[in-house]
């Protein structure tokens, strides 16, 4: 009896409103009744059974059941009913069908794709948006549902609900849309539907522009699309740079994000950073550094700017204190994105020397020691040829040692890989060496094996030059001779000596070379690699035969150490420059070098089978000249006695009339 059965539905139907009854209902087996009540041929029984389930489906139990009893099959035929109510109620089923994703992952949900589709275009409101909540939620579960929702052609369905006046429904589309769009078929589909002209719409629209989810959603597919090359031209011709620059003015930190992100991605070609900039994107951009804001907003607020910096027109709109002191107040951040990507832009704004100048006032050493350690090689190389300029002054000189940075000129850019940024880390070295305080640290950081390896003739002619300058510094204190002298210095310096005076190079760096050299030698070890390297005592005569006191009395030392060996003391007697090396220390004007030279003859005149009868009376005027220095006396005397051993000798004394000389002396 029809009647009957109508009545205890609804009678049921009022008893589901109630949580209590549901446990009843599934022990009398009430959701298989339910759902064969679907065949009745009555309108009115399947709007009421419907009605009775879709409360059900409140209950967790009770959903599980009916999907284990019926699947959702029974849904499909509902889904596509004349009967609005009917549709309605079997979306509420589906809704909460597909919200759960245990079930959805154990259901077919495929053949309820196409009705809902259809169910897009209906005027009803309510039944919309319940059809696009469960297109949502189906999108949600997998790329192959998200393939079926664009076969089934639901995507021009779903775009056209973004014009609705009901913000839910649009808020649900743009989900869709969202989910759709993270495939490269769902962004072609988009794409050749005009969705670009449709979101730059959506973004005039003042109802969603206070709608923070929708414009993420929004935000999203612009963010995908955008990642199609031929798109970028589209999102320029539609206006939507304008749109994008003003979401930079949101409250919410994401959909700045996002809108940073793309117009950081537009910001490719001249025309596009061209546009961005005549909009005002800028300003928008300081905004977002000026605050504190979210590091992710930072980041893509860093990476925009920087891809706009490399536009022309930057460098005349980034050009004031204020914004600098902006930028250099990130140089800082815990970020290395953001820290990167300022130098990069300071960079980039610098390629105007007067914005370079101010960004070097403002920052000043810190800033440049901050550029010099960072892994862009262009900053490297700007900073240090800044700080090879300031360091030529003593305040900034000790401005960089006070700040500790003497460690990253010589372990980051004088260690570089590219020689341009090395040579200009050597300036710094060279000015900042004049200072004995840094001797020890230039050496324990390992500064002297890469300033060493500018000792070569591959070289300029001004790292040479500051390359000898530190090398010549450092060498001033005797501690260090022993270090510089393992690190092929001798030989290095012997050689730009040498090819200097060959060349007719610059007189400074022959001069400092030599110091360099002649401070070496004063070291045993030195000297003899002196010796090896030049084959004979003639590279010691350049030194003696100085005009410098301090080069002379180098000279003769390192002479003294050679005679000092025993095995070297035969190859110096042999050496035939050796009667002009010794007549040049005993014609210097130094008494100190005088005295060196009478060490190195008294050494030698004890050797035997070696006549230095010809050298005996050039001993006489040094001699009588020295008379009252008691060391000098007694070295020449005792020299003098060695030598006399041999008639020759005796015979040159006499006929030099050394004779009477001597007397002269023993009387005086």
């Amino acid at each position: 009896n029809l009647l009957v059965q109508s009545a205890a539905l609804k009678t049921l139907l009022t008893l589901t409103n109630f949580k209590e009854i549901f446990s009843a209902i599934l022990a009398v087996n009430g959701i298989p009744a339910l759902l064969s009540l679907l065949s009745s041929p009555r309108e009115a029984i399947q709007e009421n059974s419907l009605s009775a389930l879709a409360n059900l489906c409140s209950n967790q139990m009770c959903l599980e059941s009916l999907v284990g009893y019926g699947n959702i099959q029974f849904l499909i035929p509902m889904l596509s009913s004349r009967f609005n109510p009917i549709r309605l109620q079997a979306l509420r089923i589906l809704t909460f069908i597909t919200k759960e994703q245990k079930l959805k992952a154990s259901v077919d949900l495929i053949p309820c794709i196409g009705p809902l589709t259809m169910l897009l275009s209906e005027e009803d409101q309510q039944v919309q948006e319940l059809a696009a909540f469960s297109l949502v939620n189906i999108a949600r579960h997998s790329a192959e549902c998200r393939e079926r929702l664009i076969q089934a052609g639901a995507m021009p369905g779903i775009v056209q609900l973004l014009f609705s006046h009901n913000m839910e429904i649009v808020a649900l589309s743009a989900e869709v849309l969202t989910q759709i769009v993270n495939e490269e078929r769902g962004r072609q589909v988009l794409t050749n539907l005009g969705i670009l002209s449709v979101l730059f719409s959506l973004l005039d629209n003042e109802n969603v522009l206070s709608n923070p989810v929708i414009v993420q959603h929004v935000v999203c597919i612009l963010t995908a699309v955008v990642s199609e090359a031929d798109q970028l031209h589209v999102i320029l011709q539609e206006g939507g740079v304008p749109r994008l620059i003003n979401l930079l003015k949101s409250g919410s930190d994401s959909i700045k994000v996002g809108a940073t992100a793309i117009l950081g991605s537009i910001a490719k070609t001249k025309e596009s950073c061209d546009v961005i900039i005549r909009f005002g994107a800028l300003a928008q951009l300081f905004v977002i550094l000026e605050s504190k804001e979210d590091i992710l907003l930072l980041r893509q607020a860093v990476i925009t700017l920087n891809n706009l910096s490399f536009s022309s027109r930057v460098v005349s709109l980034i050009n004031s204190p204020e914004q600098f002191r902006v930028l250099l107040k990130h140089l800082n951040s815990s970020d290395p994105m953001v820290a990167e990507g300022i130098i990069s832009i300071i960079l980039n704004v610098s390629l105007d020397d007067s914005n370079w100048k101010q960004i070097a006032e403002i920052g000043g050493v810190p800033l440049l020691l901050q550029l010099a350690m960072s892994n862009n090689s262009k900053a490297q190389k700007r900073a240090a040829d800044e700080l090879g300029t300031l360091t030529q002054s003593e305040e900034p000189q000790n401005l960089v040692l006070n700040l500790k940075g003497l460690q990253p000129i010589v372990q980051v850019v004088l260690s570089s890989p590219n020689h341009q940024i090395q040579e200009s880390a050597l300036v710094v070295v060279a000015n900042l060496s004049s200072k004995s305080s840094c001797w020890n640290d230039i050496i324990e950081l390992g500064g002297i094996t890469p300033v060493v390896s500018f000792l070569s003739s591959q070289d300029s002619p001004s790292a040479q030059l500051n390359a000898s300058t530190i090398i010549a510094n450092i060498s001033s204190d005797p501690a260090n001779l022993a270090i510089l002298g393992e690190a092929e210095v001798i030989s290095r310096l012997l050689d730009v000596m040498e090819s200097s005076v060959a060349q007719g190079s610059d007189s400074k760096l022959i001069s400092t070379s030599t110091r360099a050299l002649s401070n070496l030698i004063r070291e045993e070890k030195n000297a003899k690699d002196l010796f090896d390297n030049s084959n004979g005592i003639e590279a010691f005569t350049n030194f003696i035969s100085s005009s410098d006191t301090a080069v002379q009395l180098s000279g003769a030392i390192a002479l003294l150490h050679l005679v000092s060996d025993p095995k070297m003391k035969q190859r110096v007697a042999h050496d035939p420059v050796l009667p002009q090396a010794l007549t040049q220390v005993f014609s210097a004007p130094s008494e100190e070098v005088q005295k060196v030279g009478t060490q190195i003859f008294l050494s030698l005149s004890s050797l035997e089978n070696i006549s230095f009868g010809d050298m005996a009376p050039a001993l006489i005027p040094v001699l009588l000249a020295s008379s009252e220095n008691v060391e000098i006396t007694e070295n020449l005397l005792h020299a003098l006695r060695n030598i006399c051993k041999t008639g020759s000798a005796r015979k040159k004394l006499l006929q030099s009339g050394a004779l009477k000389s001597l007397y002269e002396l023993f009387q005086g």
